[in-house]
């Protein structure tokens, strides 16, 4: 559907010899008298920060500490032994049996493997 304009402004358009189009040339023409306004640039100071463990650790602390021991209560006893202190092909085989319970069809135990394998990619034990 095309668009139709009231005849007063084709009327006009005609009575002032205004085109309905412009070349490539006028087009450029036109360009120079509209200079593109110039890109400000952003340069923030944050004056508080800190190391980046600093400011997890704060970060935790004010929003998830509730989260974070439930994790905690989940991993217990889930890994026989210390987790930062076993074999790396241990904790590897552990972490891919947590990874297989995410596909479990009871929900709680995807959630308990959820959060357990959040607990070692938060960093503890």
């Amino acid at each position: 559907m095309m668009m139709e304009f009231p005849k007063s402004v084709i009327q006009a358009a005609e009575e002032k010899d205004i085109p309905d189009s412009i070349t490539l040339g006028q087009l450029k023409a036109l360009m120079p008298s509209n200079p593109k306004p110039k890109q400000s640039v952003f340069d923030f100071r944050y004056d508080d920060e800190d190391t980046v463990f600093n400011e997890i650790e704060e970060f935790y602390s004010y929003v998830e500490v509730a989260q974070v021991e439930e994790n905690l209560r989940s991993w217990q006893g889930c890994f026989e032994g210390e987790w930062t202190k076993a074999p790396i092909s241990k904790r590897k085989a552990h972490v891919e049996v947590l990874l297989e319970n995410l596909e479990h069809k009871d929900t709680e135990t995807r959630y308990i493997n959820a959060r357990r394998l959040l607990y070692v990619l938060q960093g503890k034990s």
